[in-house]
């Protein structure tokens, strides 16, 4: 179907509707509006619709255009979107998309609003955000590269799980709290890998190669087993309150006369546990007191391993080397019997 000047391709503006594009595309045209557009009569509702099997392209609006507060129940199966206008796809509350893409948009690849599911899709080099998540709504292996603004825009109480981010601003971008990453990974980023607010879990995230911080969190968040590597400023950043714990930083700031850190602390009341800190401009970085530092260790990182102002919990003790064991005992203590112990070697 190729679109008209002055109109869109299709208006859905009933319930219970299904719209099997079977393998062809909605084209559009220049002066056409929308390729899709989901719009219920003044005053009504429209529920269970769903689009499914083709392209929506070259429309100088968005590639669907849903209506966010008198359309709910979409699904969106197998539908690519590609270089529209504007967003790829606009859609409302309770959506559930699956194995669809959005490609070289003029706005944001995938916009959603409240409660949406999206399942194995991708966003690809559009111009803005590649896929901006709205409050409450959950994502599973989905990917965003080379858009114009941030892979991930998460709203209030997202979920997220083995999803990928590379190029763009930032991988995963929020100025919300209650968000669960996991498994989730950032490359690339001209920003920061990771640039969370408050009230955030990551657990097994990754970030690398970022021109900016792999994690840089502000406040009251966990990361847990999280790698940040080769990031230009630095691995991990965070203000007040956090928990850093089991977490892995090499390589970053190295490469910068900044010597930037693995680990940042520009607040109080931070946690920071068992984490490993090798090859970084500086190992970690307290700048303020009142933060609990123990069970790390840091080594070979370029100007000092541990950078740490006074009035924070913290003992850092230099490793003793162990003779050369053969068996099944031997060695010596690390250096220190305190359990808490960081350690240089």
């Amino acid at each position: 179907m190729v679109g008209v000047a002055g109109r869109s391709g299709i208006r859905i503006t009933a319930s219970e509707v299904r719209l099997d594009l079977r393998g062809f595309s909605v084209v559009g045209v220049t002066g056409a509006v929308d390729g899709i557009v989901v719009q219920p009569p003044t005053g009504s509702t429209r529920r269970n619709i769903a689009i499914h099997d083709g392209g929506v392209a070259g429309w100088p609006g968005a590639g669907l255009a849903a209506n966010t507060t008198t359309v709910n129940g979409l699904r969106l199966e197998r539908v690519t979107f590609s270089g529209n206008g504007s967003d790829g796809a606009r859609v409302p509350s309770a959506t559930i998309i699956t194995d669809c893409h959005a490609i070289g948009n003029g706005g944001e690849g995938f916009t959603t609003n409240e409660g949406a599911v999206m399942t194995s899709c991708s966003a690809v080099q559009n111009s803005s955000t590649g896929i901006n998540a709205q409050i409450n709504s959950r994502l599973d292996a989905c990917s965003a590269s080379g858009n114009g603004g941030s892979g991930f825009n998460l709203g209030p109480s997202v979920i997220a799980k083995d999803c990928q981010s590379s190029g763009g601003l930032h991988g995963f971008s929020t100025f919300a709290s209650g968000i669960i990453l996991e498994s989730c990974v950032a490359a690339g980023c001209s920003g920061n890998g990771f640039d969370l607010n408050l009230n955030t879990v990551l657990r097994g995230c990754i970030a690398y190669s970022c021109d900016g911080t792999g994690f840089r969190i502000n406040r009251r968040s966990r990361l847990i087993d999280c790698v940040s590597f080769n990031n230009i400023t630095g691995g991990i950043q965070v203000i007040d309150g956090n928990h850093i714990t089991g977490c892995i930083c090499t390589g970053n700031g190295a490469s910068t006369s900044a010597n930037g850190p693995g680990i940042l602390l520009t607040g109080t009341d931070n946690r920071v546990e068992a984490c490993c800190l090798d090859g970084n401009g500086t190992g970690l970085v307290a700048s303020a007191a009142g933060n609990f530092i123990a069970r790390n260790t840091a080594s070979g990182n370029a100007v000092v391993n541990w950078n740490i102002v006074a009035n924070n919990k913290c003992l850092v003790v230099a490793g003793v080397n162990a003779p050369a064991i053969n068996g099944a005992s031997g060695g010596v203590s690390p250096g220190s019997t305190d359990p808490n112990a960081n350690y240089s070697y």
